[in-house]
């Protein structure tokens, strides 16, 4: 009897199983309003574009961004549906503009920055770690600027580019509206220190987290001694004549 030989079928290879891919989460938004006002100049609105850009492109992302739209005639299409839009009635200037924005901010932190400037991806976050690190409402968070004309030139001093809690705001009543002739966060930071209501915590990067952009053409720069003449006095008189806010 003739039987047939048989053969053992050879196991298929095990699957080796598919690595997981990590998926990337998205940090979570910081409680920080990050403000621009826009005027209705046209170079208020030329670079508006790459300055909320700036905001989005963060390590740490806001959880708001607000403009005011002093005059400007924007459309929600111009800006992005994740950026809101006040409009005040009539036109009320940068200092009124940043008041305003310290009112209607979601957010207590509010960090203003001008429509033709920008942003660098780790602003926020160093903005976030100081605060952390001193959780002061009356403290004035400034950041060193980088100036777009000269490599060398930053500015490191405290000015406009700082984060400021809405405490700070009722106790010094914001920007003065008086220092219309320009350098209102200037005059702010001067009334500040002469009456001592803040204290100063500057914002510590290894490169400026503030871009500034230079206007080799500006007016203000053209006739700059008049021009810081003329600022020079008003913000003496404003610094002198301070009084504490009165709120109802």
């Amino acid at each position: 009897m003739v039987t047939k030989a048989t053969t053992k079928k050879k196991a298929a290879p095990k699957k080796k199983p598919k690595a997981i891919k990590p998926v990337a989460t998205k940090p979570e938004p910081l409680p920080i309003t990050v403000m621009i006002p826009v005027g209705p100049y046209g170079h208020n609105k030329q670079w508006l574009a790459e300055a909320i850009q700036s905001i989005r492109d963060q390590i740490m992302p806001s959880s708001e961004i607000l403009i005011i739209d002093d005059m400007a005639h924007l459309e929600q299409v111009d800006v992005g549906d994740d950026v809101h839009i006040y409009k005040p009635p009539w036109h009320i200037g940068l200092a009124c503009a940043w008041n305003f924005a310290m009112v209607l901010a979601e957010n207590d932190l509010v960090f203003p920055m001008a429509s033709d400037d920008r942003i660098e991806p780790w602003c926020l976050e160093s903005l976030w770690k100081t605060w952390e690190q001193y959780k002061d409402p009356l403290g004035y968070y400034w950041c060193d600027i980088q100036f777009s004309a000269e490599a060398d030139h930053i500015l490191k001093v405290p000015s406009g580019a700082a984060m400021m809690h809405k405490e700070l705001f009722k106790v010094t009543g914001g920007m003065p509206i008086e220092s219309a002739v320009g350098a209102s966060d200037a005059a702010l930071v001067d009334i500040i220190r002469a009456h001592n209501l803040a204290t100063f915590y500057h914002v510590e990067c290894e490169k400026a987290p503030a871009w500034h952009r230079d206007h080799p053409h500006d007016e203000n720069k053209v006739n700059r001694d008049s021009w810081h003449l003329v600022m020079g006095q008003m913000r003496e008189l404003v610094v002198q004549e301070w009084r504490p806010p009165i709120w109802t």
